[in-house]
């Protein structure tokens, strides 16, 4: 799994997001759609494989998350939406935070009420999350790469135009350089050239731009800021 629900805030963590943590709780998180324990997996940064979830004692019944890998491999050849929505919990904004969440006074999580409803015996149990915050674009990237043909779901990013995946997304010009009047998220495939290091930023060249003669002369560049 590549997400899963902090118990404590209730929050969606993706499992990237495992490595800005200084004491990871191995049993601090549970699956989003049913509630399942996890196990947060390959974290420490001289691990090969990247960050994941893992179900060890497996999901519970009618989770949707357990599907999903099922679902994606449709959705490249298809919509899969239906007239009652979208089959799966996805992102629909982005909220990006400095800081974690902390407990009240009495050591209630802060958030942990909106994921989680009190039965009549006094059993927790999880309302499933169809939509929820992401805290970093990793899993809206994702989901918009996984649903081709299911880009209209919403999505609300600060500062971008656009309410649903389609229109916050928009793929640069391949064949030229042009000016850009709305703030959008932008992409494109990355050039095989070496990244460019210049005193506080950092340079990506990008495979589009103005091409001439099958050569491309003016590439789209990324310049990023690492000083702080």
């Amino acid at each position: 799994m590549e997400s899963a629900r902090d118990k404590c805030t209730g929050e969606i963590i993706d499992a990237e997001q495992l490595w800005g943590i200084e004491r990871v709780d191995p049993l601090g998180y549970e699956c989003r759609g049913c509630g399942a324990l996890v196990t947060p997996c390959s974290y420490r940064l001289e691990n090969k494989v990247r960050p994941y979830f893992s179900a060890k004692n497996g999901h519970n019944d009618n989770c949707d998350v357990e599907g999903e890998a099922e679902l994606v491999k449709r959705a490249q050849k298809q919509r899969v939406s239906t007239r009652d929505g979208f089959p799966a919990s996805f992102p629909d904004r982005l909220v990006l935070r400095d800081t974690r969440p902390v407990a009240d006074a009495d050591g209630t999580p802060t958030a942990a009420a909106s994921a989680k409803e009190r039965r009549t015996d006094g059993a927790s149990d999880v309302r499933p999350n169809r939509h929820w915050a992401a805290q970093t674009i990793r899993p809206i990237c994702r989901i918009f790469l996984n649903y081709p043909y299911d880009r209209d779901i919403p999505l609300s990013i600060p500062g971008i135009t656009g309410g649903t995946y389609q229109h916050i997304f928009h793929s640069l010009k391949s064949s030229r350089i042009i000016t850009y009047p709305e703030p959008h998220l932008f992409y494109a495939p990355i050039s095989w050239k070496a990244l460019l290091t210049e005193g506080d930023y950092l340079e990506i060249q990008l495979n589009y731009g103005e091409w001439k003669e099958r050569k491309l002369i003016h590439p789209y560049r990324v310049k990023v800021s690492w000083r702080n």
